[in-house]
């Protein structure tokens, strides 16, 4: 049991539960990422003393319904979303440096070069994929890279 952890998920919940109860009414909770993206949660109401909300605006195309909120739950979509996001400014860098990326499996990207470049394209991906990012400087990252003829797991 990490104290931290279950401190941050009901500093969430809490917040999930003010947001509620602040209008009375159906309402809105945003909660900021360092990328500088906004993660929204809609209509966010009481059933049965438990939060519910949607991800999705109810008239948006991608309207999931309505789901039960709590805190961890909450902590898990941040952690995903900035792991998502910390995933797509290294894919940034890579099509920076001009590699042509064929593949990206959750946290796994694929590259296609001349067998020539390969150990160098290699080196040089994996150095971008550890590197620091910009917008969560203290974040420690490392990666691990092969050079394959076809993509393996």
């Amino acid at each position: 049991d990490n104290k931290l952890v279950t401190k941050f998920w009901k500093m969430l919940d809490k917040n999930l539960h003010d947001a509620t109860s602040e209008r009375n009414a159906d309402s809105t909770l945003e909660l900021d990422l360092p990328s500088g993206r906004t993660m929204r949660y809609y209509d966010l109401h009481l059933d049965n003393g438990q939060v519910r909300g949607a991800t999705q605006l109810p008239d948006s195309s991608k309207f999931g319904g309505y789901r039960y909120l709590y805190g961890g739950k909450l902590c898990e979509n941040l952690c995903q979303s900035l792991a998502r996001e910390v995933f797509g400014y290294y894919l940034l860098k890579i099509v920076d440096k001009g590699y042509a990326v064929v593949l990206q499996i959750h946290d796994e990207v694929v590259v296609e070069v001349p067998e020539a470049q390969a150990e160098r394209a290699c080196a040089e991906i994996k150095n971008i994929m550890s590197s620091e990012v910009e917008w969560l400087p203290h974040l420690p990252t490392a990666a691990e890279a092969k050079i394959t003829e076809r993509y393996e797991k």
